[in-house]
């Protein structure tokens, strides 16, 4: 049990970096005009990690933000990410799209059964795995946009 409990604290420091560093370059636009594939891009990735409470693992249980607010924020990032038609860009706002729906199926669950402490840190560190998923792809898209 403590390998999960360590494990999900060194995946939320992980996070926590990831998203400090990318909401330093997606703020820093560097001329990329807003309507531009890039600032559609971009649009996504702000949607994405603007909402902090929905990217900690530690909130997916019950007690922390409602099911309908991570439903809106994957819808949000739904529509964002369809926008997006750049060949280098497109699949990768998808698939971090694709993602933020694996992410609210975990919330669903745990707020559906909760289950054991265990059974808790183990949907937290999925959860957490899927939010660094997400937060790579950002990468590569603030990587392309600002290169």
């Amino acid at each position: 049990m403590w390998l999960i409990v360590v494990g999900v604290v060194i995946a939320m420091s992980v996070i926590a970096g990831a998203a400090a560093y990318l909401m330093e370059r997606a703020q820093s636009r560097h001329g990329v005009a807003k309507g531009s594939e890039c600032g559609k891009a971009i649009a996504t990735l702000a949607v994405f990690s603007g909402r902090e409470d929905l990217t900690n693992a530690q909130s997916i249980v019950p007690g922390g933000p409602s099911l309908t607010d991570y439903e809106k924020w994957s819808n949000e990032i739904r529509t964002h990410a369809a926008q997006v038609t750049r060949s280098d860009l497109a699949p990768r706002a998808q698939h971090i799209a694709e993602l933020s729906g694996q992410a609210v199926s975990v919330v669903r669950q745990i707020r559906k059964e909760p289950g054991t402490q265990l059974e808790q840190l183990q949907q937290q560190d999925a959860y957490a795995k899927l939010i660094a998923h997400m937060y790579d792809e950002a990468a590569v898209v603030l990587d392309v946009c600002h290169s």
